[in-house]
């Protein structure tokens, strides 16, 4: 997507780069208008509202977290953090849904990058930059597809102890074992 976007803004006669590696700051755009993408299908009527000037219906299943749009047009979930000294992107996590594919592309990759971690590590990993709905289920599917865990994670089985003899199980025999 990265090359596409540099391939569209390139102009002939500019100084723009058309080939070679991509640029953090070119990954960060398209990661941005990867979201925006993902944000028009997921959330159209709460968009439309706060682009005209308008407090989100108290009905929408994002209303509580005090969504807003930031100046690049990514829905962002507001909070209490106005005032710390963390980065944009941790204090105002953009905002995916849970049907979002791009959300479940930020877990696998999450997954990987934490070198297969458990649950509360991916979830950290991801709430540093994104806020994705009913995030846990998301991140358990993740890890039950994962083959990696899959292989970790199997037991060996266990063999059935067979039952114990009669001769040992007679009366005689207990006495005899009781007595020594």
């Amino acid at each position: 997507m990265a090359y596409i976007l540099r391939f569209l803004q390139h102009k002939p006669g500019s100084k723009v780069r058309f080939t070679g590696f991509l640029r953090a700051g070119e990954l960060n755009k398209t990661l941005q208008k990867v979201v925006i993408m993902s944000q028009e299908v997921d959330f159209p009527e709460e968009i439309k509202q706060l682009k005209n000037g308008r407090r989100i219906h108290p009905s929408s299943r994002i209303a509580q977290l005090c969504p807003f749009l930031d100046d690049d047009g990514v829905l962002r979930v507001g909070g209490r953090l106005q005032k710390a000294k963390f980065n944009y992107d941790f204090k105002y996590p953009m905002l995916l849904s849970k049907h979002s594919p791009l959300a479940l592309l930020v877990f696998t990759d999450a997954h990987k990058k934490t070198l297969h971690g458990g649950l509360i590590q991916m979830q950290a990993y991801v709430t540093r930059r994104f806020w994705i709905l009913s995030a846990r289920n998301l991140a358990k599917r993740v890890q039950r597809q994962c083959i990696t865990c899959f292989k970790y994670k199997a037991t060996s089985l266990t063999q059935i102890m067979g039952n114990i003899p009669s001769v040992r199980l007679s009366s005689t025999v207990v006495w005899i074992m009781l007595a020594q």
